[in-house]
């Protein structure tokens, strides 16, 4: 943005935003107002019309009906004990941008009983004192009080294997989190938000649920549509619609071949492609694609046979500046900083990645002192 910052602490602190200063629209528009142009041709007729395509019935949500619809979504972030010190940059982030349902979700016991430590002493100290969990103001990591749920993973014989059942069991969790009356937005703990959003518009919204573009992985469905969905930052409301999209791709997880276990990105996007219609036209237009990549969101809806009680599944798809997966490399490509919500890694080219690594060297020490 033409500014410079002496680390990249001091740049999202720049950017950090109260939640009371910001806006309840639900699309994302520029401040020049050019997000506001038409991206749907007069010619391009959605799938459904209204009256054809009722939004899915809202399963009554844990929180309860006192609480407000802001408060309705709970924000949801997976890690074992390795990811531990990125975890709490991120649930600290998430607390400085005034979120109050974020949470981590712990997939070993060496990382449940790493927290469970943390805040047993952070509750001792705080007992001693007579103070609340949000009195006690530190920069230690070590010494703050984190919300977490467990859902332990089979570790397997080799890394691979992890993963795999992690990517399993988060859908499981949210699937079951889902037919609790519970909506989610679920992120990953590297990804990096940008400013507070409020998440009230996705639930109060006609959609079921809300996707981040990906860039071309995998490649057979990105060459087959022209795009494909990101795995790791979806909005995902309570819904009869979205139970049933859960059940479908939890199912499609877990197979003879690979039992409780799958490259989730690859299923959801198999899926999607299977059972969606997407009014996509207007954003696949070669002209307005950026590096070959899809720039502007769009929605969608299941087809006739896809739908539960014959009302259908509703979906839609972030602009990529607003949820960004895409390059870092020379900031040719970078998001628009008005625009930007959220940030998601991806492969640095080799000279950045050796910069951060001396620059912040020392960052994640911690790591190898983990039980």
């Amino acid at each position: 943005d033409g500014r410079t910052y002496n680390s990249i602490e001091s740049f999202l602190n720049m950017n950090t935003k109260n939640a009371n200063e910001e806006s309840d629209e639900i699309d994302e528009v520029t401040k020049n107002g050019k997000e506001n142009e038409q991206k749907t041709p007069s010619n391009e007729v959605s799938p459904r019309t209204p009256s054809q395509s009722r939004p899915s019935k809202k399963i009554e949500p844990l929180l309860g009906v006192g609480q407000d619809n802001e408060t309705k979504v709970k924000i949801v972030a997976f890690t074992d004990h390795t990811y531990a010190p990125v975890a709490k940059w991120w649930y600290q982030r998430m607390t400085d941008l005034s979120y109050t349902t974020h949470t981590l979700v712990l997939v070993d016991k060496i990382a449940v009983e790493h927290f469970t430590s943390i805040n047993v002493n952070f509750t001792a100290r705080n007992n001693n004192h007579d103070r609340g969990h949000e009195q006690e103001q530190t920069n230690n990591p070590d010494q703050r009080y984190y919300r977490f749920e467990s859902q332990i993973v089979d570790e397997g014989k080799r890394r691979k294997n992890k993963v795999r059942s992690l990517w399993y069991h988060r859908i499981l969790y949210c699937l079951r989190q889902l037919k609790a009356g519970q909506s989610l937005l679920l992120t990953d703990v590297d990804n990096i938000f940008m400013r507070h959003h409020p998440l009230a518009p996705f639930y109060n919204s006609k959609y079921d649920a809300i996707f981040a573009l990906e860039q071309a992985f995998p490649v057979e469905i990105f060459e087959k549509q022209g795009f494909v969905l990101c795995g790791g930052m979806t909005f995902l409301k309570a819904t009869d619609a979205t139970v049933w999209v859960m059940e479908k791709l939890l199912a499609m997880c877990d197979t003879p071949a690979h039992p409780k276990r799958c490259d989730d990105q690859v299923e959801l996007n198999k899926m999607l492609a299977d059972i969606m219609i997407w009014n996509s036209t207007w954003a696949k237009d070669p002209s307005r694609l950026t590096n070959g990549m899809v720039k502007y969101g769009f929605t969608g809806v299941s087809k006739p046979e896809a739908t539960v009680n014959m009302v259908p599944f509703h979906a839609k798809i972030w602009d990529r500046d607003f949820a960004w997966r895409g390059e870092f490399s020379n900031n040719v490509s970078c998001p628009l900083l008005e625009n930007n919500w959220v940030a998601m890694p991806h492969t640095l080219p080799g000279d950045m990645k050796n910069i951060l690594k001396a620059h912040h060297q020392g960052i994640y020490a911690d790591i190898s002192t983990e039980k």
